[in-house]
């Protein structure tokens, strides 16, 4: 699993796990990894790179840092249940994937600016007094332009990511 994050996350993680040099192209287990701020409250979008399939944890501390792997399975199955992907889909994508964890840097805007319109998102929920974790799995239904495929396309990414899933 690659997990590319922002400079205020590699601040952070750098003390934990090596940052490698080469930063991968958008695959499905490439991760983005962004701490956003709602108010005094610090938590994690993590979005894929290929699909911009998003997860939301909501705390950003260092023991969560420490125990990554564990927070991103955690995050993931929640989100996953929470979109309903079934149980098929979701073991055969932690059984296909790496069994080490790579930290790189960030390298795509796009994916970025994919994040930060989340960001946008979350934020109005909390300033209306939202529930963060409840609403953020609604992100996945949201339509963004995908990276990698049908660029002309808008399509939410739970649609893409249950389709990159798919066994062939």
């Amino acid at each position: 699993m690659i997990f590319s994050c922002t400079q205020i996350v590699n601040e952070k993680i750098t003390k934990l796990y090596p940052i490698a040099k080469e930063k991968p192209e958008p695959h499905i287990y490439n991760w983005y990894v962004n701490q956003v701020s709602f108010g005094r409250q610090k938590g994690l979008i993590i979005t894929n790179a290929l699909t911009l399939y998003t997860l939301y944890y909501p705390k950003a501390t260092m023991p969560i840092f420490r125990n990554f792997e564990e927070v991103f399975k955690e995050a993931f199955l929640n989100t996953a249940q929470k979109n309903e992907l079934s149980q098929e889909v979701i073991d055969m994508y932690f059984e296909n994937s790496p069994e080490k964890i790579v930290i790189t840097k960030t390298n795509s805007d796009q994916v970025i600016h994919a994040m930060n319109e989340m960001a946008k998102y979350l934020q109005e929920v909390q300033t209306k007094g939202g529930d963060l974790e409840a609403e953020a799995p609604k992100l996945n239904h949201l339509e963004y332009t995908n990276i990698e495929r049908n660029k002309d396309k808008k399509r939410p990414p739970i649609e893409v990511m249950v389709e990159t899933l798919q066994p062939v």
